[in-house]
């Protein structure tokens, strides 16, 4: 029978309950004396030197990785190791890894007892619990002192720190404690930020800036708005460090004057009010900010260009309203080909007066599923909700465990860099959701309009400020995938823009609509010739009509069940569905 070996210790200081060296080669001597009593075979050995238990499971450290690839292999059938906290002293990390070695029939010994370990009964697994419980209690404790010394350190050290040093400044040692020493090249730049910031340069600006004159951020990086925020916001940066919400002065450490640093504060504050969402008190709507920011126009961000898939802009020219392709506008023809822009009112006016021809029983159905929807979404997020607050919560003390290890002097700042960044996107996966229940718990109410078509669409007309999030609604309801908008194609029997939609209102329906009327075509117009929005007259009426449909098209009529999107042998020449046309981003 071959027996293999584990041994694992955290830390040159580490010693056990009652005080004996754990030092990797005894434990490897005492193991394999144990093996060579029994008459087995002695196998391969496993070390994890200066690795912790408390913080790393035994998956993710070298050597347990090793091993438990080398069990699946069934390189061995007994493994010895000194006591169960040599598999971790985290309780339910170590349980697990004892379940998943003894379901791959390796037997476990320890040399302490002498005794194997057997999870067959429930007598067997309560023991293997208690002795794992031990374990994790003994870490606790020593969790516990060694935050009580960093605490006393810190009110004792002036310039002590724990953990990785902030941009700015350099580890250092001194009378065997951390501090932390002024970089001066770094320093600089850190001036430099909270210098713009003060002027009211937002992050992105910032940002952009430093990274096109090649300066490195942290860890040698190009420099992310995150970092730039972290950074405004550092006290350690104006002399005051902070441990645990406690801040003593640390004069020696001071880069930038308390003027310059509550400057730039007030002056980030003001910058990020701008975009802030703020509740209506009449409506109770949140406008502005990233989750309720509001457009002033009925269909913002329900268009969306046929070419790219990017949203259209509904902007002003000439006194009028013209929706222009986003890709093109922010990147030119290499962004979309699509260099056209839209009228507005036409535009709205054709798609409106197809919501006119919905059956009011549908619009009633839709509003119950819509409901339907909310609640169940309630219900939902309410789980993911707490599940990521506990995900935070378990981060955030992995976090602190391995804040210890670094002050016990153990090589972790990766991992505790990576936890941090898991923090971060934790955080923000959690405030994401927790915008979404925010808005499922003040659903939008559309009620009044459900039984009421021609109402209904007067509202969409003529929207009042306080409705433009309702009738919004509607609108997303309607048109779930929003409305695919194509430029004029020059071979086409109707020379007009066209908009296609998946409708709502009739199960598997497409519609396309050729907007051809005349009152807006510009006059003397010639197949082949674009539609810009310099040539279409300031006083353009706010109707259109449909163009004719030729025999075969998918899109042209409303009939469901038929999702084909190549034009028919019938089709004219050039009668490409805008969906599926070359360069469309949805296909």
């Amino acid at each position: 029978m071959v027996a293999a070996v584990y041994a694992r210790k955290s830390t040159e200081q580490e010693r056990g309950e009652t005080g004996d060296s754990l030092s990797v080669e005894e434990q490897t001597a005492s193991a394999t004396a144990f093996i060579r009593d029994r008459g087995w075979t002695l196998g391969p050995v496993f070390k994890d030197e200066a690795v912790s238990g408390w913080t790393v499971p035994l998956e993710e450290r070298p050597g347990g990785k090793a091993l438990l690839q080398a069990a699946r292999a069934g390189a061995f059938q007994v493994l010895v190791m000194r006591n169960e906290s040599r598999l971790g002293r985290e309780m339910a990390d170590a349980l697990s890894s004892l379940v998943a070695l003894t379901k791959l029939a390796i037997r476990v010994f320890y040399t302490a007892t002498g005794q194997e370990v057997t999870l067959k009964t429930a007598k067997d697994k309560l023991l293997a619990s208690i002795g794992h419980f031990g374990a994790e209690d003994y870490a606790e404790k020593v969790s516990g002192d060694t935050r009580r010394g960093r605490a006393k350190r810190f009110q004792t050290v002036s310039d002590w720190c724990s953990g990785t040093a902030p941009f700015g400044y350099l580890n250092a040692r001194r009378d065997g404690h951390g501090v932390l020493v002024i970089d001066p090249d770094r320093a600089a730049v850190v001036r430099r930020i909270f210098e713009m910031a003060s002027r009211g340069d937002s992050y992105r600006a910032i940002r952009t800036r430093l990274n096109a004159e090649g300066v490195a951020g942290p860890r040698g990086k190009s420099w992310q708005s995150w970092a730039i925020r972290k950074l405004l916001a550092n006290n350690t940066y104006r002399g005051v460090l902070t441990l645990n919400g406690v801040q003593k002065p640390a004069e020696s450490l001071r880069i930038v004057s308390d003027e310059l640093f509550e400057k730039a504060g007030r002056q980030i504050k003001k910058h990020g009010s701008r975009y802030a969402a703020v509740r209506d008190p009449k409506t109770g709507v949140l406008r502005g900010g990233v989750a309720g920011r509001v457009g002033q126009h009925l269909f913002s961000g329900l268009l969306r260009c046929s070419e790219c898939d990017s949203r259209l802009w509904i902007v002003p020219s000439r006194a009028n309203l013209y929706g222009r392709c986003k890709g093109y506008e922010r990147h030119g023809l290499a962004g979309c080909s699509n260099s056209r822009g839209v009228p507005y009112a036409p535009l709205v006016e054709s798609i409106l007066s197809e919501v006119a021809s919905v059956r009011p029983d549908r619009i009633r159905d839709l509003y119950t599923e819509e409901m339907a929807k909310l609640e169940s979404s309630r219900t939902d997020l309410d789980a993911l909700i707490t599940g990521a607050r506990r995900g935070l919560a378990d981060l955030a003390k992995k976090v602190e465990r391995l804040i210890d290890a670094v002050e016990d002097g153990q090589p972790v700042e990766d991992r505790l860099r990576a936890r941090r960044s898991e923090m971060e996107d934790q955080q923000a996966a959690l405030d994401a959701l927790e915008a979404r229940q925010a808005a499922v718990d003040a659903p939008v109410d559309w009620k009044a309009w459900a039984g009421d078509v021609q109402a209904l669409v007067g509202h969409l007309r003529a929207p009042k400020p306080h409705e433009l999030v309702a009738c919004r609604k509607v609108l997303s309801v309607l048109f779930p995938e929003g409305v695919q908008v194509s430029p004029p194609l020059p071979d086409a029997i109707a020379p007009g823009w066209r908009w296609t939609a998946h409708v709502n209102w009739e199960d598997n329906s497409w519609r396309e609509i050729v907007m051809n009327d005349q009152a807006w075509i510009p006059s003397g117009y010639r197949e082949g010739e674009d539609l810009e929005p310099s040539s279409v007259p300031e006083s353009c009426p706010r109707t259109s009509s449909t163009a004719p449909s030729w025999p075969g098209s998918p899109h042209v009529s409303a009939s469901s069940g038929d999702r084909s999107r190549r034009p028919s042998a019938g089709s004219p020449p050039g009668a490409i569905p805008p969906r599926c046309r070359r360069g469309s981003g949805r296909r």
